[in-house]
């Protein structure tokens, strides 16, 4: 289980090197930013 947040970044670096190469890097970012501002938004509300 230890192991499962390295797998899963390497596995986030290789799907966002390949998104941004196809969409270009603000279509990218755009999407990245806002889940994080809407988990952070979540998380304080409830948190």
């Amino acid at each position: 289980m230890t192991w499962s947040g390295g797998l899963f970044g390497a596995i986030f670096i290789g799907l966002s090197i390949g998104v941004a190469y196809h969409l270009g890097p603000a279509a990218l970012i755009t999407p990245l930013l806002t889940k994080q501002m809407i988990a952070s938004i979540t998380v304080d509300h409830f948190g």
